[in-house]
């Protein structure tokens, strides 16, 4: 994070001070077609941080700053709405630098605004508060949109009083999670506490809090970052809602503690801000139809997020600790139950020995080592489903695992044996060597497939696929089923396996198996399922790609608007398709922007079921995104 950028000879705020704006912006605008470049300040699954903040699709008034050119929108600054065409921001983020003596003439046309149940609009009018200087006063620029919105009532502006200390607030925008992040794009929400602002910025003119370790919980001890500049700071005083602050900057370069933020001061600011939104700031609805928080206006929100590092951690380990205990396990009483058929020991299995081992295997799994990278604080993040939805922490990890794979260990002991509680050995020596092969071949096909399935997994957590199995995975799991397929093949016929199960009846859906193909194919289906039994205890988030939503008779307008992560080219396109899928040739309305915002707006949509294709352009294979479709009535 960089304070406001230096193109010529002007005053910069002392270096001490940062700005909240986005930096690649600043580079972009160099390239447009403007008489004054703004500076900028730049998923939480997903990343829990406005800076420790929450991911909200629920801030209607909250928009971004956008530049563009062509059909390129990128971010550079967070804004609020505040009148059905006025728009208030930083005017740092539109100035070429302070104070307003070198701030320039910003170019409307280079910028637009985004809001998540509006879309994109256009702006006319850029006024940038005279008294700007950089952390001293003045840090305001009021944009007016080129058109009236429509079906979201503005927030209005603090003019009852300056904020007291000690006053908890609420701050959103879409930049970063920390500085040297990468993951602007993604409105995200949390509270701070007002303080002094320790003589960081000119506490007569500003709203300040201090960022502080150890912090509190994600969403209510946050922090502003790059990005989040010009973005609002709300409070309520028992009325509703108010903008009070505007973000403008901090004192740490990557926003994390110990940070002093300041806000411009909105109340001390009010008169400026009124004398250019006019009558429009005292609108308490836009346009004549239904409005966002009216029972008519239906919005649906749709989400593809990220995990933190700590989730991915815990995540991680939860994977090695149930592929070793599984295999192991499924190996330990699959030799007892070989032992008993070969007659080397009598039944039933588990025997004292394989019973002590098993004892061992299970303490190994020890919730307070498991604590080390899955703390309570991190486990409702980590997506636990199955058996696991409900878990707190590491204690209740290591009872649903445990679960979970004795669960499946228990179904393919019972597919993979035609007698899996056996007492006496098995008399027939020909198909005691087909029950030996059988175990053998699947016991090496779990622990491969397991293997893969879990690297899989592990990698679409990183975004790096966007479907598993992916192409590697179905290659490793093809390869280990014709090894096992050869194993079963080359030591059993079609009258050896219907011998064994005669005798004592394969499990499930296994049971009467006529032939060593129809075995084989029940032999890896069955274990395939009792493997996702135990992956399954951590929900898999693939990206979605096509959704469908019910629009109901008598919609004046369906708006759908997409935001998202912006990194390494991102570029996510959407398609929409009244009754069936649509395609990026056959649709019925798209949006095809350069970056990661998009809108979609259909007048007297037909009602029914449409069907929205969310299509990856380039950049990575899953990326963290914030869809809302809203429905406004007449």
């Amino acid at each position: 994070m960089a304070p406001p950028c230096d193109t010529t000879a002007v005053k910069l705020p002392s270096p001490s001070r940062t700005s909240r704006k986005h930096i690649f912006a600043a580079f972009l605008l160099a390239l447009l077609p403007t008489t004054a470049f703004a500076d900028s300040a730049a998923f939480d699954g997903a990343q829990p941080r406005i800076t420790n903040g929450l991911l909200t699709q629920s801030r209607p008034t909250t928009g971004a700053l956008l530049i563009k050119s062509g059909i390129y929108y990128g971010l550079t600054c967070s804004g609020t709405l505040i009148g059905c065409r006025t728009f208030l921001t930083a005017a740092h983020c539109v100035c070429n630098g302070s104070p307003f003596l070198y701030c320039g003439t910003p170019n409307p046309s280079g910028y637009a605004v985004y809001l998540q149940n509006v879309g994109i609009v256009g702006v006319s009018a850029i006024d940038v508060d005279p008294s700007y200087a950089f952390a001293s006063q003045g840090d305001v620029a009021v944009i007016t949109l080129s058109a009236p919105i429509t079906g979201v009532p503005p927030t209005p502006i603090n003019t009852t009083m300056r904020l007291p200390l000690t006053t908890t607030v609420d701050i959103a925008g879409y930049g970063l999670t920390q500085g040297g992040a990468d993951d602007t794009g993604l409105l995200r929400e949390g509270q701070a506490v007002t303080d002094g602002c320790q003589g960081q910025a000119n506490g007569d003119a500003h709203v300040c809090w201090i960022f502080d370790a150890p912090l509190g919980a994600a969403g209510l001890d946050s922090n502003t970052c790059n990005g989040d500049s010009g973005g609002p700071l709300f409070v309520d005083f028992g009325g509703g809602e108010l903008v009070a602050g505007i973000t403008s900057g901090g004192i740490s370069p990557n926003c994390l503690p110990t940070d002093v933020s300041y806000d411009t001061d909105v109340y001390v600011h009010r008169t400026f801000i009124q004398s250019i939104g006019g009558a429009d700031l005292m609108a308490t609805s836009c346009g004549s139809g239904s409005q966002v928080g009216d029972p008519d206006t239906e919005i649906s929100h749709l989400s593809f997020g990220y995990y933190t590092d700590s989730a991915l951690a815990c995540r991680k380990e939860l994977r090695k600790q149930y592929t070793r205990y599984t295999t192991k396990s499924l190996e330990l009483r699959g030799r007892c139950l070989g032992d008993v058929g070969r007659g080397s020991i009598n039944g039933p299995c588990p025997d004292s020995r394989t019973a002590s081992r098993l004892a061992a295997l299970v303490a190994t799994i020890d919730p307070t080592r498991l604590a080390s990278k899955c703390p309570s604080s991190v486990v409702p993040t980590i997506g636990a489903a199955l058996g696991c939805a409900s878990a707190v922490d590491a204690g209740d990890l290591t009872a649903c695992l445990l679960a979970a794979d004795d669960a499946a260990t228990d179904r393919m002991l019972d597919v993979q044996y035609a007698d899996s509680s056996p007492v006496t050995a098995i008399a027939d020596g020909a198909q005691r060597g087909c029950q030996e092969a059988i175990t053998k071949a699947m016991g090496s096909y779990v622990k491969s497939a397991l293997s893969s399935i879990s690297k899989c997994e592990s990698t679409l957590d990183l975004g790096k696929t966007d479907v598993c199995p992916d192409a590697s995975t179905s290659a490793a799991l093809h390869k280990a089923e014709t090894k096992a397929f050869g194993t079963i093949a080359a030591a059993c016929s079609d009258a050896e396996i219907q011998g064994l199960d005669a005798a004592g009846t394969f499990g499930g859906p296994c049971a009467g198996a006529a032939s060593v193909a129809t075995l084989q194919q029940c032999e890896r289906d069955e274990n395939l399922a009792s493997i996702a039994d135990v992956t399954g205890i951590i929900e898999v988030h693939n990206m979605m790609t096509t959704v469908t939503f019910t629009v109901p008779v008598g919609v004046s307008r369906l708006v759908l608007a997409l935001n998202g992560r912006e990194k390494n080219g991102n570029d996510l396109d959407i398609y929409a398709r009244l009754g069936t899928d649509p395609t990026t040739s056959v649709f019925d309305a798209s949006s095809e922007n350069d970056g990661m915002f998009e809108e979609i707006t259909i007048t007297a949509p037909a009602a029914g079921v449409w069907h929205v294709l969310i299509d990856r352009y380039s950049g990575d294979l899953a990326i963290p995104f914030q869809l809302n479709a809203t429905v406004f009535k007449p």
